[in-house]
């Protein structure tokens, strides 16, 4: 039961076109949470979590995941995936929002998965699982979580591709990718190799 109008079970009900990188806009619909009155609900445990990984369901192109946190307990619609991070990772939510939204992730999703499709294509749980994840050390988990931090609490589009392109390089180094194996994923890499070379958090 979806409504415009607002009441005391009301609640903003995102969809996959709220979800972009990094950043959630305002929910255009809502839904009255009359729990007699929905059928075939999500467990009750992704509205109480403090946080959450939200991604757009429906996706296509070459960077097709697109992720965001929610800290609002928002309630979601079918076109979004939702993450909740077992107990042991609590802490990592900001590391693994930026690997989501990563150009490695992206490019390795997109030519293992969805074929570079152009088309809508489904963001398979099936497909997520498999997404080779790198262990990051204390010093790289804290530098992840800073600059997702600021790009969630002091957002600015004129900001918001460098914060992006600091996550990426951050992301190849902690995957130990050579200037040589970047430049397949990125071909216009801003970067020189020297520049990449010598990048450090």
């Amino acid at each position: 039961l979806i409504l415009e109008e607002k009441s005391d079970k009301t609640h903003e009900l995102l969809e996959g076109k709220d979800i972009k990188r990094f950043y959630v806009i305002k929910a255009s619909n809502h839904i009255i949470w009359d729990l007699d009155e929905i059928h075939r609900k999500r467990p009750d445990y992704l509205w109480k979590e403090p946080i959450k990984i939200i991604m757009q369901r429906i996706s296509g192109g070459k960077m097709p995941l697109v992720a965001a946190l929610d800290k609002q307990k928002r309630k979601t619609f079918a076109s979004i995936n939702n993450i909740v991070m077992k107990d042991e990772y609590k802490n990592y939510y900001q590391f693994f929002v930026a690997l989501l939204n990563s150009k490695l992730l992206n490019w390795y999703y997109a030519n293992n998965f969805s074929n570079n499709s152009n088309l809508t294509v489904n963001i398979s749980k099936t497909f997520l699982e498999t997404l080779p994840i790198a262990t990051p050390t204390e010093k790289y988990l804290q530098a992840f979580i800073k600059i997702v931090d600021i790009i969630e609490e002091e957002y600015d589009d004129s900001k918001h591709s460098s914060y992006c392109n600091e996550l990426d390089y951050m992301t190849y180094k902690l995957y130990n990718l050579t200037y040589e194996e970047v430049k397949i994923i990125e071909p216009n890499f801003s970067l020189s190799e020297k520049e990449y070379n010598e990048f450090t958090i």
